[in-house]
């Protein structure tokens, strides 16, 4: 990103505003990211069937994530907040016709 800001200040800020439209030069386009993140999180929701996991992952990982659990558009990806070392706490349940929760996000550990 910081080279991106140097050489491309304008491709920057056109991701910013919109990272589908306008992706990153050189870059992974914004939806093929979500897709692996998506084939990803649903791998770990099918190992990991009915126990308790901890995830520790970087901001734009927590962010795709939530992205699909609240079912926003991925161009609104930037309206959640992922500082670093936040906490986020999700309820997936089992029966895939239940609907997931998001229970906490953006705490902070002391």
């Amino acid at each position: 990103v910081a080279e991106v800001h140097e050489t491309e200040p304008q491709a920057l800020g056109r991701f910013w505003h919109d990272p589908v439209a306008w992706p990153i030069p050189g870059g992974e386009p914004v939806v093929d990211f979500d897709r692996r993140i998506a084939r990803a999180w649903t791998d770990l929701l099918e190992r990991y069937r009915g126990r308790h996991v901890l995830l520790v992952a970087h901001g734009g990982v927590i962010r795709m994530v939530l992205r699909q659990l609240l079912d926003m558009p991925v161009r609104r990806i930037w309206r959640i907040e992922a500082p670093f070392a936040s906490l986020t706490r999700m309820r997936v349940h089992c029966d895939p016709e239940a609907e997931p929760h998001l229970v906490f996000h953006n705490g902070h550990l002391a």
